[in-house]
Parts: structure tokens; sequence; C-alpha cells
């Protein structure tokens, strides 16, 4: 499957760029500006391309806030998509259209099936992960367990595989 329209190379590129400037865990990205003039390219691809790192976790948003960097591996998600779907290689795009689908479709089927207990953990985890993001930490693991914490009430052992690939 190929990358028609170089998504992933920049993707890995913004990426790789964080990770050589030792962007730690919880740091506020560059501007929009100074990313796409780095880059090259433009802002809607420079946004797309962030949305995919936060579609990952590597990237952290929140409404009127600057992105922070979380620090994920994309290097093992795009390894590990190989054996999910047999292909030799998956784009990181076609991930997050997966990831992005799984979730969006089953959020309504799932809420509903939350007790107080599971949600107030859920709130719990989110919270912490705010202030490991403010602290400059990184909370991979928390963003892992907030995920599977989500969707545990339906009990499906194929979607807690394929959304346990996103932090392998």
């Amino acid at each position: 499957m190929s990358d028609k329209f170089g998504h992933d190379s920049l993707v890995m590129r913004l990426a790789e760029r964080l990770r050589a400037d030792d962007v730690k865990a919880g740091a506020v990205l560059p501007s929009e500006s100074a990313l796409m003039a780095e880059l090259g390219v433009g802002r809607q691809q420079l946004r797309e391309a962030l949305g995919v790192l936060e579609a990952f976790g590597a990237v952290n948003s929140r409404q009127g806030a600057r992105r922070r960097w979380v620090g994920a591996d994309l290097g093992s998600l795009v390894a590990s998509s190989a054996e999910l779907t047999g292909e030799p290689r998956t784009t990181v795009a076609e991930l997050l259209v997966v990831r992005q689908a799984l979730e969006t479709s089953l959020l309504a089927k799932v809420m509903p099936l939350h007790t107080a207990a599971s949600r107030a953990e859920i709130r719990e985890l989110a919270h912490e992960m705010e202030e490991r993001a403010a602290q400059g930490r990184s909370f991979a693991e928390l963003d892992q367990q907030f995920h599977l914490s989500l969707f545990a009430p339906l009990r499906n052992s194929t979607l807690e595989g394929i959304l346990g690939a996103f932090w392998t």
C-alpha cells in the first residue's frame, strides 16, 4: 500500500525532528509557522501530520493550549502493524484511520456500559495524564491504560489486541 501523498514520510520526519532535538515529554512544540518553514510544508500538511502523531499518542493537544510532545515510538507501531494486517508495510495514515474508526464507532456503545466507578477511574487517568504532561513527564503507559479501561466493558479480546498494538 503506497503513501501517495507523503503523509508517512512527513509524520516520521516531524517525529524524528522532535526526537533529534531531545524534546522532553510534556514540552510545548514549536509554533506551526516555525515547523512549516523548517519542514518545507504547508499548514494543512503539517496539521495532518500533527493529527496523526496526536492519534498515536505522540502529541497531546488541548483546545486553547499549544500542542505538547508525549514521545511515542511510531517505528514500533508501524512494524507491529504488519503482524496485524498481514501486509509487509501498513502506512501510518492507514493505522490512523483504523484507530479513529474503532474509537469513534465504539464510544456510543461502550459509554452506557460504564459504572460510576469505572467512569471515575477513566477521569482519574485523564487527570493523571494532564498532570504528567504539565510536568514534562511521559504518560504513554497511562494513555494505554486509559484506552484499555475505556473499552474494557466490551470484553472484546480482539479489540484489546488491536488497541495494545498502538503501544507496542
